[in-house]
């Protein structure tokens, strides 16, 4: 009987990915190349625990001296059953549908070392969680044209979302399913992304449907009818369901009007920098951490914690 088995090398491979240093700018590491343009990362930013790992990376074209910038590279959780795997796959597929400026857009797709990696556009700006950990660090959160600015932004994004329609002009029924703020960026341009449209439901023809009582995304935003494990019944009323977004996005540009006249992208970068450049003494710790990775966030009581330190 030999002494090493197919499960020790494995749990060897395993042990050597985790002891792997994370990529930095000076040590970035390979990712993969696609038509020509290699991409490697630089940074991890969010490691999730599903085991969903966000890095920041940046490109190379082999064939020309340009260089194309930087993007996002997703690497999703490895499905175990061949439905997940589809359904993983369909999802991705929908994502590319999606083509709005408040949309984040996907790019590509890739398996590297069994994993799916997606490769999405980049934001040269703060997610909105670091911008709520900031406003924590410095005792005050932003401001209400702020969150109504972005608000609305957000909400545009979903109504796109729920009214794409197919080649034959029906409705695809798609809900994001996990808008939290940490799929939210505001760029340097004031500019606002939602991100992480890999856990979207659609009624796409053929698409293997996800279970009635599966929650994605993160409950603690998840809606009262989800955290209910009611079903989202879509295919009954699906403008009564979709009705909300654009009702949310029209409410908050309605109010942003009235009581903050002239607020916009220039004003909402110009305070996220504000509110940064004051909380920036807690910020690093707080997005990174020790260990060079921010995992999931601190709860407030935590942020306190640090504040007073």
């Amino acid at each position: 009987m030999p002494d090493t088995t197919t499960d020790d090398l494995a749990r060897t491979k395993a042990a050597q990915r985790r002891r792997q240093l994370p990529p930095t700018p000076d040590r970035p590491l390979h990712l993969f190349t696609l038509d020509g343009i290699r991409y490697e990362a630089v940074r991890e930013l969010v490691l999730m625990q599903t085991g969903e790992l966000l890095m920041l990376a940046q490109r190379f074209s082999e064939r020309a001296p340009t260089l194309p910038g930087f993007c996002f590279v997703r690497r999703l959780a490895n499905p175990s059953t061949y439905l997940q795997r589809t359904r993983l796959g369909e999802e991705i597929q929908l994502a590319f549908r999606l083509r709005h400026p408040a949309i984040a857009q996907v790019f590509h797709r890739k398996v590297r070392q069994g994993a799916l990696h997606v490769v999405m556009e980049s934001v040269d700006g703060p997610s909105l969680e670091t911008l709520v950990s900031a406003g924590v660090a410095r005792g005050r959160p932003v401001s209400e044209s702020f969150a109504l600015y972005v608000g609305a932004e957000i909400a545009e994004a979903l109504h796109h979302a729920h009214t794409l329609t197919d080649a034959a002009g029906q409705s695809l029924g798609v809900i994001h399913r996990d808008v939290n703020p940490r799929h939210v960026y505001v760029g340097t341009q004031g500019e606002v992304k939602l991100t992480n449209f890999g856990a979207a439901y659609s009624l796409v023809v053929g698409r293997e449907e996800s279970p009635a009582n599966l929650v994605r995304g993160d409950v603690a935003y998840a809606s009262p009818d989800v955290k209910a494990m009611l079903h989202v019944a879509l295919r009954a009323n699906p403008d009564e369901r979709f009705a909300t977004a654009a009702d949310m996005r029209d409410a908050m540009r309605v109010a942003l009007a009235r009581r903050h006249p002239g607020y916009g992208r220039q004003e909402a970068a110009a305070e996220w920098a504000q509110v940064l450049a004051e909380g920036s003494g807690l910020r690093d710790a707080v997005e990174f951490g020790e260990g060079g990775l921010f995992r999931e966030g601190l709860e407030v009581h935590e942020l306190e914690g640090l504040k007073r330190e």
